[in-house]
């Protein structure tokens, strides 16, 4: 059901390659009950440097850390560990 997703941007701070970017399992979004929210598609926006995440809505109540993996930018370097992740504060309805 489209009314129960949500929509979460990424922004990276260099254009990104499109290997890999729309592979689902390169993203993982967590709460802070270390539950999975799950994600459904991945977009991207026009300039590669930043994607758009599809997820399922009813776990944003709480803080949120996304975590990327093995994504590259434009010179085939892939996505550091110490700077792969980011941490979302709760959405209040």
């Amino acid at each position: 059901h489209s009314t129960d997703t949500s929509k979460v941007l990424l922004r990276f701070n260099e254009p990104m390659s499109r290997e890999g970017i729309f592979d689902i399992s390169n993203y993982q979004i967590i709460n802070t009950d270390s539950i999975e929210i799950r994600i459904y598609k991945v977009g991207i926006i026009q300039g590669d440097s930043a994607v758009v995440l599809f997820t399922e809505q009813s776990l944003f109540n709480k803080p949120v850390q996304i975590i990327v993996n093995n994504l590259k930018d434009k010179s085939g370097n892939v996505i550091s560990e110490n700077h792969n992740f980011a941490s979302i504060p709760p959405k209040h309805p």
